[in-house]
């Protein structure tokens, strides 16, 4: 009698379980539905690269929709032909991902020849998927059926993980390209930083090896289920946190001011009038001040030189030791230092200060400052504040 309650109570508490699993997922596919649908059809998302994060997500939507369904076991019923349908498809999630990533970071509402293969993994999932239908009522036996979708599921399953495991990387890459060809030719990179699209990045890479596990335990002939069930709660997480995004933060969403063509190091080799442009560019920040215009780029900087931005960027690598942001803000830094200890900008906040001395942004400024000071800027004028005899 006990042993049969302890069985009841065990199994409502699984059913208890999936339940809550199965209502996670339903809510998190339609969440993400509408987010697709928000991307592709609203006119202040109208871009090429909100279109293709609209793919992705579509993508992920339908994973969580079939879980969802798999959890009821509503493969069992005659909803369940549905599920054959060939909406099914892994590829879609990376190849989406990877092209929101390099129309953003490129500034191009196209791809080119050699990305549009990147197609071709979509494609073959695509008919891979389609077959099903044919191949699933020729079947006649469950035995078969069964055999059939481990089958198929391997497939499509292995198809979807590769392209994952090569497109997700190829995509940080090209963000931490971006992000240090940016810090090589703006002092002040409010609006182009992709800070946000590097850790969104790294959390879908997380959630790879959530499903990189998982196919290997099934490989090996292991249950992934729990591993599987993580990774589709971290989906949801994922859809809700970039809902929360789009819906208040909608400037990522926006199309990115762009640098201007990276700097290419090394351009040239150093000239024997390289120390002479070294002292130049030193006269221009001391006595021209001009890290004192919030928008300085490499390029307005070179044309004060008369020099390349290429070769002016090699010169600061090889004089300064530094990037053009380090070179600039150090200086920057400096002035706001100098202030934050005058008692005529006492009145002054800090962040006045900052401004005063060219920073453009609150976030910017404290990056560096605690970068180049190893000190908040409170922090800072506390300490020599602390200092200062009365």
């Amino acid at each position: 009698m006990e042993a049969g309650l302890g069985i009841n109570l065990h199994m409502e508490n699984q059913d208890l379980y999936y339940g809550f699993i199965s209502a996670i997922q339903f809510i998190a596919s339609l969440h993400g539905l509408a987010l697709a649908s928000l991307l592709f059809f609203h006119t202040r998302f109208n871009q090429f690269s909100n279109r293709m994060l609209a793919l992705s997500l579509l993508g992920i939507s339908i994973v969580l929709i079939y879980e969802f369904s798999y959890n009821l076991e509503l493969n069992e019923t005659a909803a369940g032909f549905f599920l054959l349908l060939p909406v099914y498809n892994r590829s879609i999630i990376p190849v989406g991902i990877f092209f929101f990533t390099t129309s953003l970071v490129h500034g191009r509402q196209y791809l080119t020849k050699q990305e549009a293969w990147w197609w071709a993994p979509v494609l073959l999932e695509l008919v891979l998927e389609a077959s099903r239908i044919p191949m699933y009522l020729w079947v006649r036996t469950a035995s078969e059926r069964e055999a059939m979708e481990v089958y198929y599921e391997a497939i499509g399953e292995g198809l979807g993980l590769l392209v994952t495991l090569i497109l997700l990387p190829l995509s940080l890459w090209w963000v931490f390209r971006y992000q240090r060809n940016l810090y090589e030719q703006t002092a002040s990179p409010a609006g182009q930083s992709l800070a946000w699209l590097r850790r969104f990045l790294m959390s879908m890479l997380v959630l790879d090896l959530a499903w990189t596990i998982s196919f290997i335990q099934a490989s090996m002939g292991q249950d992934p289920e729990k591993t599987f069930i993580y990774l589709s709660l971290g989906l949801a997480l994922f859809l809700f946190i970039l809902g929360y995004f789009l819906i208040l933060q909608r400037e990522v969403f926006q199309p990115l001011p762009l640098p201007d063509e990276p700097a290419s190091l090394p351009v040239r080799k150093l000239s024997t009038k390289t120390e002479q442009y070294h002292q130049d560019l030193l006269k221009l920040m001391t006595e021209q001040q001009r890290y004192l215009e919030e928008d300085l780029t490499l390029g307005k900087l070179s044309e004060g030189l008369g020099i390349s931005p290429g070769y002016l960027s090699q010169v600061i690598h090889e004089k300064e030791g530094k990037n053009f942001f380090e070179f600039v803000n150090a200086y920057r830094v400096e002035a706001v230092k100098e202030k934050l200890l005058d008692p005529a900008f006492a009145h002054y906040s800090i962040l006045g200060i900052a401004y005063e001395c060219g920073f453009k942004t609150k976030s910017t400024f404290n990056t560096a400052f605690k970068k180049m000071t190893g000190n908040t800027p409170s922090a800072f004028r506390k300490k020599m504040t602390e200092k200062v005899p009365n």
